[in-house]
C-alpha cells in the first residue's frame, strides 16, 4: 500500500490509484508539507511551531503543533507499526523517510537532475506548491520549485530547438510565457522559434498580442530589443541572436522529399571540444573575454560545433552575432561587417554616441539611413584607423553590456590582412568585456605567413587566445551517430559488414561525407549501388549528376555568381523566366545543395557548402565560364545601380574573368578607393596591382589618366605603410607618366608627394631641391593653391633645419595665400606650425597667440589633428616650464576637442597631461582619476607606449605619497611594456625609477642592480640626461652600501652630465647626495660646500616636486653635525613647514598617513617636534 501525495497545485491524496479524502483542519496540510519537504531530517518541535505559527507566543505555537500533529495522524490512512508516517519524541518531530509513500515534489526534483527526462519533469509540475497557502515559509519553497520549473522549460526549449523539433520547443516556450505573461526574454524566444520554423506570420502575431497586452494592462511598450527583433522578422531579415546557421551538408539528412527542414545528424564525438569551448564562453560571460579559434579540414564539423555553442549561449541568455567570409573575401572585414549588419536596429539605437556611429558608418553604411550622423574630422592615418576599429569595438561592447556576447566569425582562412587586424583589435578589447570571439578556419588553407597565423603569434602572451582542432570522427563516434538515428532513415546493412563500419570506411570519418553518403543511401535504399571512390568531391559530383538538367544549369550559373547569390541575378544571367527559375531552385533546395538565406544582404540563397559551388564551377568549360562572368557583371550593374561602389570589387572580378579588362580596371580603381577609406590597405594593393597588370597588358584600351590614378593610390598606401622602396619606385613611375601627359597640375602633385617622401627618409638635400622644383612648377602654372603649397613646404623645411626666422616668414606667406583661397584647414595647419616654432623658441605668449588663432579658425568646425597637436604642445610646454595653470588650461581644451573629434588617443594624451599637472600640484585624488582615465583610453586604443608612460606617471604619484608597493608595481608594468616594445629609452627610464623607489624603501642593493641595468641602455641610446640620472642612482646606492670612492666618482660624473640649466631640480638632488657622501667620509669642507649649493638652489626648485624638502633635511643634518646648530634649526623649520604644507594638500586620511610615514618626513617630524635626531 503506497500513499500518493500531490503538493504541486491543489493537494491530492490517494492510496495506490484510489483517491482518498484528507479530513483535517486547514493548517494540517501545511504541517504535512513542511515535514515532507524536510523529510530527510528530524526537526526541533519549537522550530516547526515557529515556522507555522510565527505570530503566536511560543507556548501557544507549541500547543497548536501538538494538536495538529494529532489531527494529522488521524487524517492519514493507517500505517504499519514498523513503518509509521511520523517519528519523533517530545522534543523532535519528522516524516519517516522509510514509510511507503510517493511525493510529486520529490519525483519532480529527481527528474530535474536527469537531462534525458526533463520533459517528464515538466509534466510532473502540475502547479505551484500549495497554491492556496500563503504562509511565509511556503513562499520561499514555492519560488525555489518554480524557478526550477522555469529552468527545465528553458533547457527543454534549447534541447528541442537544437534538434529542430520546433513544435515541442514552441510548446515549452508557450508554457513559460503562460506562467509569466510579461517575460520578454521568453517572448523573444517564442518569436525566434516560430520564425525559424517558417511561421513568420505566427511570429508577428506573437509580438502583436504581447504588445497589446502590455499596453492594455500596464501602459508600456515592449523593450527596444524586442521591438528590434520584431522589425527584423517584419522585414524577413536574419535574426542576430537566433540560430543563424543553416545546417551544412555535413549536418543534415533529409527526412522526406517535401519536408521544410532537414533532420540534423546527431552531434556526437565532440564532447571534449564542446567542453573546452564551453569553458571559453563561461570565462567570457564573467567578463574575461578573448579569442577562440576552431581549426580543421573542410567538412569536419567546425560550423556545427560553433552552432552548438551558439545554442548553449542563447539558452543562457547570451547574445549571438554571426558573420561569414566568402572565398576571396568580397569586401574587407566581411565577417565582422555581416555580424554588425545583423543587429542594425540595435546599433542605430545607440544614439547616445553619434560620433561612434558616424565612425562605424564607414563599415555599416546603412546606419546613415536610420539616424542623422555628424561629420567626422580628418585625423592622421593611424588615428583614423583606431577611430574606425574603436567604433566597432565600442558598439559591440555596448551590446554586450546588457547580455554577454558570442561573436562567431566563420571561414577566417579566407580573411585578408585587414580583417585579421580588426579581429586582433577586437580581441584585445574583449579581454575586459563579456565577449567571446569565436573564429573557424581550415588548417590546410592557413600557411605559416597567413594573416590568421600571424595574428595568433602577435596575440600570444598578451590576450587569451584559445585554440582547438577538430579531427575526423572515430569509428566509435560513427557507430554512436547511427545508433541515434531513427531506423527508417537508415538503409539495410551489407550481409558481411556492419553499416557503421561500412560508413566509416567510405567516409573516413568526415562528417560532410557521412551526411552525403547517408543521403545517397536513403535515396537508393541499397549500399552497393552508391559506393563512391575519390573522396568528398566525387560524392558531390555524383550528387550533382542526379539533378534535373535545368536545375544543374541554374546551379552552374549560380556558382559563377559565387558561394551566395541572388535568384534574380542568376535568372537574368541564364535568361530563364520566373517559372523555370523557381522550378530549378526548388530542385536545388530539395536536394539540400542550396539553402535559403536570411538577412540584409542582396543574396537570397547560398550553397550549403563551398565545395559544392567549387565543384560546379570547375566543370564549366572555360569559354562558357568567361561569357557568364561578363554577363554577370552586366546584370549586377543593371540590377543594383545605386550600389556600384559597394560592388566595385565584385564587378571588377567578373569583368576580369569575363575577358573585359578595359571594363574591369575602373572598377578595380573604385574598389581600391573604397578599401583605402576603411584602411584595408593590402586588399586595395591587390586590386591596384591587378588593374595595373591589365593596363600594361592592354595599353591601347587604357587611358593614361586612369593609370596615373592607380599609381597615385598605390603611392599613398605605400606612404602610410612606411614601405619606402615601393613608394620610391611608384613615385618614379608617376613622374615619368606626368611628363608623358604634359600636365603641370599632375606634376605639382607628384612634387608635393616627393617632398613628403624625402622628408620621411630624412634626405634634406633632395627635399630642398624638390621644393624648388615645386615652386617653379607652381609659378609656371600660375596656381595660387600650388604656390601656397610650395611656400608652406619651404617653411616646414626651414623649421626642420632650425632656420626659424625664415620658416616663420614662409609660413606667414603661405597663410596669406591660403586665406585668399579660403582654405581653412590649410590655414589651421600654418597656425599650428607657427605655434610649434614659438614653443621651441620659448616664446610662450606668441605661441599661445598662434594657437588661439587656430582655435578661432576651427570655431565652427570639429577640431583637426594639427590643432590638437598644437594644444598638446602648448600644454606639455607649460608642464616643462612648471606653468601648471597653462598646462591645465590647454590639456582641458585638448581633452574637450578630442572628445568632440572622437579621437581616443588624443583624449588619453589630454587626460595624462591633466594627471601630470595634478601630480605637480599635489592633488593626488585628481591625478589618480585623470591617469586612470588615460590608462583606460590607451588600453582601448591599444597604444602600449601610451600605457607605459601613463603607468610611469602613476608610479611617480604613488611613490610621492609613500605608497611604495603600488608605485613599484606601476614601474614594473611600464618596464615590461617597454621591454616588449624593444624601447631602450623606456627600459632605461623605468630601471632608474625602480632604483630610486628601492632607495626610498632602504633597499640599496636592489637600487644598485637597477642602476647597473640602466647605465648600458642610456649609453646605447646616447642620452646624457638618463645616463646622469642612472649614475646618480648608482652613486646613492654605493654610498649607502659604504662603497665611498665609487659613490663619489659616480655622483660627480652624474653632476657633469646634468649641466643644462633647465635641469636644476635634478642637479640639486645630485648635490644633496654628494653632500651626504662627503659628510659620511668626514670631508666636511666639501660637504658644507655642497650644502651651500643645495640651499642656494632650493628657492628655484621648491614646488617643482613635492618631496624636495628632503634636500633641506639632508642640509640640516650636515649643518647640525658640523656644529652650525642655529642654521641647522632654521633649515629644519623650513623643511618641516614644507612637509606640513604638502600634508595639508592631501584630503584622504590613508594617503596622509602613508605620506607622513615616509622616512625623511618621519625623521623631520621627530627632529622638529621632539628634538629626536637620527
Amino acid at each position: 500500500m503506497t500513499l500518493i501525495i500531490h503538493l504541486l497545485g491543489q493537494p491530492k491524496f490517494s492510496i495506490d490509484s484510489t483517491p482518498i479524502k484528507f479530513n483535517a483542519p486547514p493548517k494540517t496540510i501545511p504541517l504535512l508539507a513542511y515535514l515532507l519537504l524536510h523529510r530527510r531530517q528530524t526537526l526541533e518541535r519549537q522550530n516547526v511551531a515557529f515556522a507555522l505559527w510565527p505570530d503566536e507566543p511560543e507556548s501557544a505555537a507549541r500547543a497548536n503543533l501538538r494538536r495538529h500533529i494529532h489531527q494529522l495522524q488521524n487524517a492519514l490512512p493507517a500505517a504499519t507499526p514498523e513503518r509509521p508516517w511520523l517519528m519523533g519524541d517530545s522534543r523532535l518531530i519528522g516524516w519517516n523517510p522509510l514509510a511507503d509513500f510517493w511525493l510529486d515534489v520529490a519525483e519532480f526534483e529527481h527528474l530535474c537532475g536527469q537531462p534525458d527526462r526533463l520533459d517528464e519533469a515538466a509534466t510532473c509540475y502540475t502547479g505551484d506548491l500549495l497554491e492556496t497557502s500563503y504562509d511565509d515559509w511556503v513562499f520561499f519553497e514555492r519560488e525555489r520549485l518554480l524557478n526550477q520549473y522555469f529552468d527545465i522549460l528553458t533547457r527543454l526549449v534549447y534541447q528541442h530547438r537544437e534538434r529542430r523539433d520546433y513544435p515541442k520547443a514552441i510548446t515549452f516556450a508557450r508554457q513559460l510565457l503562460n506562467r509569466d505573461a510579461f517575460r520578454e526574454d521568453t517572448l523573444r524566444q517564442l518569436i525566434v522559434l516560430r520564425y525559424e520554423s517558417g511561421d513568420r506570420a505566427g511570429a508577428i502575431q506573437e509580438y502583436k498580442t504581447f504588445e497589446h497586452r502590455l499596453r492594455d494592462e500596464i501602459s508600456v511598450s515592449p523593450m527596444l530589443e524586442t521591438q528590434s527583433l520584431y522589425e527584423l522578422v517584419l522585414h524577413n531579415d536574419r535574426l542576430p541572436d537566433s540560430d543563424n546557421f543553416q545546417p551544412a551538408a555535413s549536418d543534415c539528412l533529409s527526412t522526406d522529399e517535401e519536408g521544410d527542414f532537414p533532420l540534423l545528424l546527431p552531434f556526437v564525438g565532440r564532447e571534449t571540444e564542446m567542453e573546452r569551448v564551453s569553458a571559453w564562453w563561461s570565462r567570457a560571460a564573467r567578463g574575461h573575454g578573448g579569442l577562440g579559434l576552431i581549426g580543421g579540414e573542410a567538412g569536419v564539423g567546425k560550423s556545427r560545433l560553433a552552432r552548438q555553442i551558439s545554442l548553449l549561449v542563447e539558452s543562457q541568455g547570451g547574445r549571438v552575432l554571426i558573420g561569414r567570409t566568402s572565398p576571396k573575401e568580397t569586401r574587407p572585414y566581411q565577417a565582422v561587417v555581416e555580424a554588425l549588419q545583423s543587429v542594425l536596429p540595435l546599433l542605430a539605437a545607440q544614439s547616445g554616441n553619434l560620433m561612434q556611429l558616424a565612425a562605424l558608418n564607414a563599415l555599416v553604411p546603412e546606419l546613415k539611413t536610420r539616424c542623422a550622423l555628424p561629420d567626422l574630422p580628418p585625423l592622421d592615418t593611424d588615428r583614423e584607423r583606431i577611430r574606425l576599429f574603436g567604433a566597432a569595438a565600442g558598439s559591440l561592447e555596448q551590446l554586450a553590456a546588457t547580455r554577454p556576447m558570442l561573436l562567431i566569425l566563420e571561414d577566417l582562412h579566407w580573411a585578408g590582412e585587414s580583417t585579421a587586424a580588426l579581429v586582433e583589435f577586437l580581441a584585445r578589447r574583449a579581454t575586459q568585456c563579456p565577449i567571446l570571439i569565436l573564429g573557424t578556419y581550415r588548417d590546410e588553407e592557413t600557411p605559416r605567413l597567413h594573416p590568421l597565423r600571424q595574428l595568433r603569434r602577435r596575440l600570444q602572451g598578451d590576450v587569451a587566445v584559445e585554440h582547438t582542432a577538430l579531427s575526423r570522427l572515430s569509428p566509435g563516434a560513427v557507430d554512436c551517430l547511427l545508433t541515434s538515428l531513427p531506423l527508417e532513415n537508415l538503409p539495410a546493412p551489407l550481409p558481411n559488414q556492419s553499416l557503421s563500419s561500412h560508413l566509416y570506411t567510405e567516409s573516413e570519418g568526415n562528417p560532410l561525407f557521412i551526411g552525403m553518403l547517408l543521403q545517397s543511401w536513403r535515396q537508393h535504399s541499397e549500399l552497393e549501388t552508391v559506393v563512391i571512390p575519390g573522396g568528398i568531391r566525387a560524392a558531390i559530383k555524383q550528387q550533382l549528376e542526379r539533378l534535373p538538367s535545368a536545375a544543374l544549369a541554374f546551379a552552374e550559373v549560380a556558382a559563377v555568381l559565387g558561394p551566395a547569390f541572388s535568384a534574380e541575378a542568376a535568372r537574368e544571367v541564364g535568361g530563364w523566366d520566373e517559372a523555370q527559375a523557381h522550378k530549378s531552385l526548388r530542385a536545388l533546395l530539395d536536394s539540400r545543395l542550396v539553402w535559403e538565406a536570411e538577412g540584409r544582404s542582396r543574396f537570397d540563397y547560398f550553397f550549403s557548402h563551398h565545395l559544392i559551388q567549387a565543384a560546379l564551377y570547375s566543370e564549366i568549360p572555360t569559354a562558357k565560364r568567361q561569357r557568364r562572368h561578363h554577363r554577370a557583371a552586366e546584370v549586377l550593374e543593371e540590377l543594383y545601380p545605386e550600389r556600384r561602389s559597394e560592388l566595385a570589387g565584385e564587378l571588377a572580378s567578373h569583368y576580369d574573368l569575363g575577358g573585359a579588362p578595359a571594363l574591369s580596371i575602373p572598377h578595380y580603381l573604385e574598389a581600391a578607393r573604397q578599401w583605402i577609406a576603411v584602411f584595408a590597405d593590402q586588399e586595395a594593393l591587390t586590386a591596384l596591382r591587378r588593374a595595373l597588370q591589365l593596363a600594361e597588358a592592354t595599353p591601347v584600351n587604357t587611358a593614361l589618366q586612369t593609370v596615373f590614378e592607380l599609381l597615385l593610390l598605390r603611392e599613398s598606401i605605400h606612404a602610410r605603410r612606411g614601405e619606402r622602396d615601393e613608394q620610391r619606385t611608384t613615385l618614379q613611375h608617376l613622374e615619368h607618366l606626368a611628363t608623358e601627359l604634359d600636365n603641370l597640375e599632375l606634376a605639382c602633385e607628384i612634387s608635393r608627394r616627393q617632398i613628403l617622401f624625402y622628408k620621411a627618409v630624412d634626405d634634406r638635400p633632395a627635399q630642398k631641391a624638390q621644393i624648388g622644383r615645386l615652386q617653379h612648377q607652381a609659378s609656371a602654372l600660375g596656381s595660387r593653391h600650388w604656390l601656397a603649397e610650395a611656400v608652406f613646404a619651404e617653411g616646414n623645411y626651414r623649421k626642420l633645419i632650425e632656420e626659424y626666422p625664415e620658416a616663420i616668414e614662409r609660413l606667414e606667406q603661405a597663410l596669406a595665400f591660403y586665406r585668399e583661397a579660403q582654405q581653412t584647414e590649410a590655414q589651421v595647419r600654418c597656425c599650428c606650425l607657427l605655434s610649434e616654432i614659438f614653443i621651441i623658441q620659448r616664446q610662450s605668449i606668441t605661441a599661445e597667440a598662434w594657437a588661439q588663432r587656430a582655435l578661432t579658425l576651427c570655431k565652427d568646425a570639429i577640431p583637426t589633428h594639427p590643432l590638437m597637436y598644437t594644444l598638446w604642445n602648448l600644454s606639455a610646454n607649460g608642464l616643462v616650464a612648471k606653468d601648471l595653470e597653462r598646462c591645465l588650461r590647454y590639456a582641458g581644451q585638448l581633452l574637450e576637442s578630442a572628445q568632440q573629434a572622437h579621437d581616443i588617443v588624443w583624449q588619453a594624451a589630454g587626460s595624462r597631461l591633466l594627471g601630470m599637472a595634478d601630480q605637480h600640484l599635489f592633488r593626488i585624488p585628481e591625478a589618480r582619476q585623470h591617469l586612470k582615465a588615460a590608462l583606460d583610453l590607451y588600453r582601448l586604443a591599444q597604444k602600449p607606449k601610451g600605457r607605459a608612460l601613463t603607468l610611469q606617471t602613476m608610479g611617480h604619484v604613488e611613490i610621492s605619497v609613500g605608497n611604495f608597493e603600488a608605485g613599484l608595481q606601476n614601474y614594473l608594468q611600464a618596464y615590461e611594456l617597454n621591454e616588449r616594445l624593444g624601447d631602450q629609452m623606456g627600459m632605461a627610464t623605468e630601471s632608474i625609477n625602480l632604483g630610486f623607489a628601492a632607495a626610498l624603501q632602504g633597499e640599496h642593493t636592489a637600487e644598485k642592480e637597477y642602476a647597473r641595468r640602466a647605465i648600458p641602455l642610456t649609453r646605447q641610446i646616447h642620452n646624457r640626461f638618463l645616463e646622469g640620472m642612472a649614475l646618480q642612482c648608482l652613486g646613492e646606492a654605493e654610498r649607502e652600501l659604504d662603497e665611498w670612492d665609487s659613490a663619489r666618482q659616480h655622483l660627480n660624473e652624474s653632476l657633469s652630465l646634468l649641466e643644462d640649466v633647465a635641469l636644476i631640480l635634478e642637479r640639486t638632488g645630485v648635490q644633496a647626495d654628494l653632500a651626504l657622501a662627503h659628510w659620511k667620509t668626514g670631508d666636511w669642507p666639501l660637504a658644507l660646500q655642497m650644502v651651500d649649493q643645495v640651499l642656494a638652489a632650493y628657492p628655484q626648485v621648491a614646488g617643482k616636486e613635492h618631496n624636495v624638502h628632503r634636500f633641506l633635511w639632508t642640509a640640516a643634518q650636515i649643518l647640525r653635525s658640523a656644529g652650525q646648530t642655529e642654521r641647522a634649526a632654521q633649515v629644519l623649520e623650513q623643511a618641516y613647514q614644507a612637509f606640513q604644507k604638502n600634508l595639508a594638500l592631501l584630503p584622504e586620511t590613508e594617503t596622509r598617513q602613508t605620506f607622513a610615514k615616509m622616512k625623511h618626513n618621519r625623521q623631520i617630524a621627530a627632529a622638529y617636534e621632539r628634538g629626536e635626531w637620527p
